[in-house]
């Protein structure tokens, strides 16, 4: 094995660019630069910002266990045969039937919504359009909550929307056979090798366990614009204490617990990750974000040997398309922007209900309306994730004129769009 002093080294040195290095970093820029050459810089008119949601769930039975792979595609069968839904994608896996895996809903004049797995049997996860704004999205959500409940309630079960699941990960009841899932417990195993660190059994199938709310802003051209990442990313420190709720309101526990125990389980395989969680980069810029990615491991099957290595390391990238590599990694970043235009919040807690759901949204609608602007902290990205650390272990909270400072950028950022849509927010 690697000694863990070259395998650190490996990870962390950016080096003199080479010629592999230049020629992926070429591609991926002509790549990015030709998908986003149609959406206009942000400028002065966030009225240009969309946002749709990724919210994710748990489907247990009425003793609060997940369910069974028959009973889950029992669930998924049963509402694709509902007015405007239909089966969207499937596949056989070994001998089995054709796997249902995502469904979608779309009638005339409306915008499609899919609900499909996020990891195979318990956990769903419900994906919608991007909206022009808040209020088109909060009436598309409310049917869908009401349909997933009812759904679950005909066949005497339950939509558990909590960012714990509350057993362990390693649980047989949620650990998928299904290829893709057992290729990354494979690949998180293999960065606790990488590493040197000894394996975790809890974090290897940790997805399992943890739900996110999901917010998508659209409209945005980082690559002509990436001093909106940047930006967004010193504002995340404080936002993590504004949009969630305190105490008492989830069953895995208050605040400080929920968030330190979806972190450690998170970034424990990612030590050497530099895009993993909150980046490891000096600033968030074109330039210092592709190095990271030169260095980032990749995920892949288990039967092939590039899975868990890196760019700098390969020389070559094992994927068919800049656009392929860039999604392989885009599920690791809190932060996650899209080739297509969107950035992705991609890791915050999920939230309980509409109105919890709608003030997080909001919150991330405005501060982006904002950095887009301009508005940032007078701070280092370097300074920004000591501070997320603070904050997600419970040492540093925020303090009341700081939220309030926050939560009225916030409200300006959605003034000024000038749709109402600032009612939605709620100071915690």
């Amino acid at each position: 094995m690697v000694s863990g002093l070259a395998v650190n080294q490996n990870f962390n040195d950016q080096g003199n660019e080479s010629d592999s290095q230049s020629k992926l970093k070429t591609e991926m820029f002509s790549f990015l630069d030709e998908k986003m050459s149609s959406i206009p810089l942000v400028n002065q008119n966030v009225n240009s910002l969309t946002v749709g949601i990724e919210h994710e769930f748990f489907l247990v039975n009425i003793e609060n266990k997940p369910v069974s792979p028959e009973t889950s595609q029992e669930f998924l069968k049963y509402i694709s045969t509902l007015k405007g839904w239909s089966s969207a994608e499937s596949f056989s896996f070994n001998d089995m039937t054709k796997l249902t895996w995502r469904i979608s809903h779309k009638k005339e004049n409306e915008k499609m919504t899919s609900l499909r797995y996020k990891h195979h049997p318990h956990h769903f996860e419900l994906v919608t359009s991007n909206y022009t704004d808040l209020h088109e999205l909060r009436v598309k959500l409310e049917k869908m909550f009401e349909l997933l409940d009812s759904a679950a309630t005909k066949l005497g079960l339950k939509v558990f929307n909590q960012p714990l699941l509350g057993i362990p990960s390693f649980s047989k009841s949620v650990t998928s056979e299904i290829p893709y899932y057992s290729d990354m417990r494979n690949f998180r195993t293999k960065l606790f090798l990488r590493g040197n660190e000894a394996l975790d059994s809890e974090t290897i199938n940790y997805p399992a366990v943890i739900a996110s709310s999901k917010t998508v802003i659209g409209g945005i051209n980082w690559f002509k614009q990436p001093e909106i990442i940047q930006r967004l990313y010193l504002i995340e420190p404080k936002i993590q204490s504004l949009i969630l709720p305190r105490k008492n309101l989830w069953n895995a526990g208050d605040l400080q617990e929920v968030l330190r125990k979806r972190w450690n389980g998170m970034l424990a395989p990612h030590k050497f990750s530099p895009l993993a969680g909150f980046p490891r980069i000096s600033e968030w810029n074109l330039d210092e974000w592709f190095a990271a990615v030169m260095r980032m491991p990749l995920p892949g099957p288990t039967d092939k040997k590039w899975t868990g290595r890196t760019l700098n390391e390969l020389k070559e990238s094992p994927f068919g398309s800049p656009g392929t590599l860039f999604n392989s990694l885009s599920e690791f970043q809190m932060i996650s922007p899209n080739y297509k235009g969107t950035v992705k919040f991609s890791l915050d807690p999920t939230q309980m209900d509409i109105k919890y759901l709608m003030n997080l949204v909001a919150f991330r609608m405005g501060l982006t309306a904002v950095a887009s602007l301009g508005f940032s902290p007078k701070t280092t990205l370097t300074q920004a994730e000591a501070e997320w650390k603070r904050r997600i272990s419970g040492e540093e909270e925020l303090k009341s004129k700081e939220a309030a400072a926050y939560f009225a950028a916030a409200d300006k950022g959605l003034r000024l769009r000038k749709q109402a849509e600032e009612k939605y927010l709620v100071l915690m």
